[in-house]
């Protein structure tokens, strides 16, 4: 297993147990050890964390701003359909996830993080 890999899944645990800041740290080192096209779609799981923490903490403009970066990263047609390895962040999933957010923040709903999967 790579070191990228190890902190990809490190971040999918910090994110599964409500700790998005750690997540996004995890996935932030990781971002940094990888290359393209995988390289955009750690960006967007360090932008999902950060969205969910700004959830956790009220933010509900700060958390829609940056879903609608992540969200474009993965619009990418080079975008991977899993990160990492044992077992894989679905990138299906978090795309999902992505979309309902954004959906559930536009109708004026306050998202619940903690139902944010990435598998």
């Amino acid at each position: 297993m790579t070191e990228r890999d190890r902190l990809l899944g490190l971040g999918r645990d910090e994110l599964a147990r409500g700790a998005y800041f750690a997540a996004h740290e995890r996935w932030e080192e990781a971002w940094h050890l990888s290359v393209a096209p995988e390289k955009l779609a750690v960006q967007a799981l360090v932008q999902l964390a950060v969205a969910l923490h700004h959830l956790a903490h009220g933010n509900r403009a700060g958390a829609a701003s940056v879903l609608a970066k992540a969200q474009r990263k993965l619009a990418s047609p080079d975008s991977p359909p899993s990160l990492g390895e044992s077992p894989p962040i679905d990138m299906l999933l978090v795309h999902v996830a992505i979309d309902r957010l954004i959906s559930e923040l536009a109708t004026g709903a306050t998202p619940d993080p903690a139902t944010v999967s990435v598998g």
